[in-house]
């Protein structure tokens, strides 16, 4: 099978659902209606860490969502079909920090991303020098 061939009976499938791409955009206005609606300030019904928690992955979903309506109009599907598993994620995570009122979770998986974003800056600061030096 030549290799266009073979592109096109990937892509075929994809292609078939392009017609649901004006109801996901609906249904993402939706859910950021939703998100955005939702409040965390009821008296003693949650600590700092898992508003902060909320709020974070929240906006984090939200904008993923709109990276995979965006890679969707531009036919990369599998970035799409990768960012969907990380909306996914971040969903599930939200739905974990409302039920956790001890807010273990919320502060565990805050400071894991506190921790590999420091690391990673260090990275990239390490290579910018590292790069700095050769030129």
């Amino acid at each position: 099978m030549e290799q266009f061939d073979r592109r096109e009976h990937l892509l075929k499938p994809h292609l078939a659902h392009m017609r649901h791409l004006h109801r996901l955009e609906q249904l993402q206005r939706e859910i950021e209606s939703i998100l955005h609606s939702v409040s965390l300030n009821g008296p003693g019904d949650f600590v700092f860490a898992t508003k902060i928690c909320c709020y974070t992955t929240a906006e984090i979903i939200e904008d993923v969502n709109h990276a995979i309506l965006q890679c969707l109009k531009i036919g990369s599907y599998s970035a799409a079909e990768s960012l969907s598993r990380t909306s996914l994620e971040n969903a599930i995570n939200l739905i974990f920090y409302k039920n956790d009122r001890t807010s273990n979770r919320p502060k565990s998986i805050l400071l894991n991303y506190f921790e590999r974003a420091k690391k990673g800056a260090r990275n990239w600061h390490r290579h910018a020098l590292q790069s700095s030096d050769r030129s």
